[in-house]
């Protein structure tokens, strides 16, 4: 099985959590990544072929299959991918697979990774009982403010969605309950 490196180019951003926090639930990320290392099964026949996604156009299924691919099923090294699968086809219980499934996704996703570190994490250590979308929008406005060099043009929908995805894919996950991420 062919390791990809999974680090974007330092300065990269991508939406992805659009994409991935628009699934209906997190048990077809699950599903993809059990075909990734079934020897009779693939992301494509998955996503494809018998639509487990449910998604309605050939885009649509096309740009999840890119995104799965790229946020959940790309490792450092052999270590890392056997750590992946033992994780994804034994019977470990779901919460624990739903936070390697953050842990992976935060690997492969420079944004995730900073969302889920510098609003999450102490958004959960301050105490509050609450993450908000204007939170994460906040955030965002000021990380574009402040690295102008990056030259990210955001739409304010864009950072708007990507708040809000955030926040519907970490509830999914049981990080948030849906009274606690407003």
């Amino acid at each position: 099985m062919e390791l990809l490196n999974n680090t974007t180019e330092p300065g990269v951003y991508n939406t992805a959590i659009n994409v991935i926090g628009g699934l209906r639930d997190c048990s077809v990320i699950f599903k993809a990544i059990d075909s990734h290392f079934s020897q009779s099964d693939s992301l494509k026949e998955l996503v494809n072929q018998r639509n487990e996604f449910n998604l309605r156009t050939e885009k649509s299924r096309t740009r999840i299959e890119r995104e799965v691919r790229k946020s959940f099923l790309q490792f450092e090294n052999e270590d890392h991918q056997e750590l992946i699968q033992g994780v994804f086809s034994e019977c470990v219980p779901l919460q624990d697979k739903e936070l390697v499934l953050v842990w992976q996704f935060a690997l492969n996703n420079r944004l995730f990774r900073e969302i889920t570190s510098r609003v999450f994490v102490k958004t959960y250590y301050s105490g509050r009982a609450s993450i908000s979308k204007d939170d994460i929008m906040a955030y965002l406005k000021e990380f574009i403010r402040q690295n102008e060099f990056l030259q990210i043009s955001w739409s304010e929908n864009t950072i708007n969605t990507l708040s809000t995805k955030y926040l519907n894919l970490m509830s999914k996950l049981d990080f948030l309950s849906t009274g606690n991420a407003r």
